[in-house]
């Protein structure tokens, strides 16, 4: 485990017999195989999504004027009724309609994006633990892979949205193949989080159009205003900029107040001990940090305010902002994007706020080097381009509403790979990101002086660590919790000869 800092942060230790809580945990929450780390994401995905799998859903409308019917129904966001098959399973009275925005108003052809709700007229109808599908049209995204690829890499750290292909047919004729995204409702909530009771906004204006709104056109996404900054203490200054999606409290409008409040004006010396209590600090820097590293430039850290979640979590207490989309990452145009894009503007308070805090930007900057070092290896990223580009040829050959070429593909496949490869050695030789660091060689723990020994309710338990060596190690801190989520305690480690860790300066703290 290495962590290039000043400051080291230990993390997640834990003792087994928690496991005696009682608590179910989501799926997306695991334990290592040596029992000792509770880990969250990492999994391949299976079933529905199967990346390995490409779905057959096959529409059926009686209405002769069912695409002037969806037409129709757009602004409003109706569902027209029609039957659907799933690999042959039939699910009657299901709602259809068109989604997406610069995917619907400036997509001419008939490829257009969908949105499939199984429990339109039917409670609880479901496909394999799915009641909403989301078919997505590729739209400036000549490759057809990126969302696919850029969930699929993020989920190994961060909460992200499940994916894999489909081919889609309409009253019998074949309309190509598509990327088939999970959809970030209270079914994805259940398997990130203990449960999905807290709110659900998303990040953009419930009338959100292409006319630039207020503030004009520079504000049409919401930078600014819905970037998680502070808007002020009323709550209908946030109701405009915020899409509320669903919440079981009857003021959820004040949890959103008061995080932003708090990450926006707590004194900068205060945030790293006094903002996790209201925002998710850790997630919020995986959140960031997959955006950076794959540029991904329709969501926070560049366009804001636009394409991403917040959720308040019931549990906790605390919002945590969500990644969603991904189809416009990875353009060679951005292959020189810094990972410290917008930190000086304050309407970007995530980045703006916490890369100016010395332990948060230290902590950032190790996401950053986990990503490039375990998942964003490059041989194995192309690997991964060139199996969805494999699955994919023959379909996007084939594909009868194609919105790019077969050639425009086959390129943009390869811009992809160079992308990977020149946005790596970018980052790589990053200045803040190319230095020598310290190794965590080991972590232990002892009950009653007896190693790996789990305490009982109120025992003391003493936590060991040794590094190779002090060079640049400023202090050391366990961080500690009592229950599977929620903000850390922390206690200084001390390596003075004093406290069971040997010799003094030894690197045993």
């Amino acid at each position: 485990m290495r962590y290039l800092t000043t400051i080291i942060l230990l993390l997640g230790l834990f003792f087994p017999q928690s496991r005696l809580f009682g608590q179910d945990l989501p799926d997306e929450m695991w334990f290592s195989p040596d029992g000792e780390r509770l880990v969250l994401g990492g999994r391949a995905t299976s079933g529905f999504y199967d990346e390995a799998d490409i779905p057959l859903i096959e529409l059926t409308f009686t209405q002769n004027d069912y695409w002037t019917l969806l037409s129709n129904n757009y602004d409003t966001g109706t569902d027209l009724m029609a039957s659907v098959s799933i690999d042959g399973e039939v699910y009657d009275s299901v709602g259809v309609r068109f989604k997406g925005a610069t995917s619907y108003f400036l997509n001419f052809g008939q490829k257009k994006s969908f949105n499939i709700s199984l429990d339109y007229m039917i409670d609880n109808q479901n496909h394999r633990g799915y009641e909403t599908l989301n078919l997505n049209s590729h739209f400036e995204d000549p490759s057809y892979l990126r969302e696919v690829f850029f969930n699929s890499i993020g989920r190994n750290y961060t909460p992200g949205l499940k994916g894999n292909f489909a081919l889609l047919s309409i009253n019998g004729q074949d309309w190509g193949v598509y990327a088939n995204i999970q959809q970030l409702n209270g079914e994805y909530l259940k398997e990130w989080f203990l449960s999905n009771d807290g709110t659900r906004w998303r990040a953009l204006r419930p009338n959100f159009g292409f006319g630039g709104g207020p503030g004009g056109p520079g504000n049409i996404f919401g930078t600014g205003v819905s970037t998680l900054n502070y808007n002020g203490p009323d709550s209908t200054d946030y109701n405009n900029d915020y899409t509320l999606k669903r919440t079981e409290k009857a003021d959820p409008w004040s949890d959103l107040i008061r995080a932003t409040d708090k990450l926006n004006n707590l004194p900068l010396n205060q945030l790293a001990d006094s903002l996790p209590k209201y925002l998710d600090v850790d997630k919020a820097l995986w959140f960031i940090a997959h955006e950076m590293v794959f540029t991904d430039e329709d969501s926070y850290v560049q366009k804001g305010g636009m394409d991403y979640y917040v959720y308040w979590e019931a549990e906790t207490g605390r919002i945590v902002p969500l990644e969603y989309d991904g189809n416009s990452c990875m353009k060679i145009s951005t292959v020189s994007f810094s990972p410290f894009f917008n930190e000086n503007d304050p309407r970007f308070p995530l980045m703006n706020r916490l890369f100016a805090v010395p332990q948060l930007r230290q902590r950032y900057l190790a996401h950053l080097r986990t990503i490039l070092e375990e998942y964003y290896v490059v041989n194995a990223t192309q690997a991964k381009v060139d199996a969805y580009a494999n699955l994919l040829d023959s379909l996007v050959q084939a594909d009868p509403y194609p919105i790019y070429s077969y050639g425009e593909f086959t390129t943009e496949v390869n811009r992809i790979k160079n992308f990977l490869n020149d946005r790596h050695s970018f980052l790589s030789n990053y200045s803040e990101l190319n230095v020598s660091g310290l190794d965590i060689l080991d972590v232990n723990y002892a009950t009653n002086g007896q190693s790996k020994v789990p305490p009982n309710a109120g025992e003391g338990v003493q936590v060991s660590a040794r590094f190779n060596g002090n060079a640049g190690l400023y202090k050391a801190f366990l961080y500690y919790g009592s229950g599977w989520v929620g903000a850390f305690q922390k206690v200084e480690m001390l390596d003075d000869g004093n406290h069971n860790d040997g010799v003094a300066g030894d690197g045993i703290y």
